[in-house]
């Protein structure tokens, strides 16, 4: 499994931006934005399935690509308010690129 991982420091208390970054709709923008340079022109639409902060939170992204139909949902893991969330794909994804995956967040104070 290929792994990435990115640390970024940001001049704002934690707690600010884990809600920034816990909200679906900051996160996921460019799949959902209209005419998106990442999606080639596409965007996807974002279904809430379950409406929630924390784990068992779930979201779908459907539409498609250049003509491939995309269908992605994601549900939350792991979650520790103003610390740390994980959400990772579910059932089984269609995707262009990628396969199924996992991604997290850690809001650290140091």
């Amino acid at each position: 499994m290929v792994q990435e991982q990115y640390k970024v420091e940001i001049l704002v208390p934690p707690e600010k931006v884990f809600a920034h970054m816990d909200d679906i709709n900051n996160v996921g923008w460019h799949m959902s934005a209209e005419s998106s340079m990442p999606m080639m022109g596409s965007s996807l639409k974002l279904e809430v399935i379950e409406d929630k902060k924390g784990v068992c939170a779930t979201y779908r992204w459907k539409g498609s690509v250049m003509g491939i139909t995309i269908d992605i949902k994601e549900t939350v893991t792991k979650w520790t308010r103003n610390k740390e969330k994980t959400w990772q794909t579910v059932e089984k994804p269609k995707m262009i690129v990628m396969s199924d995956y996992t991604n997290a967040l850690f809001a650290d104070p140091h």
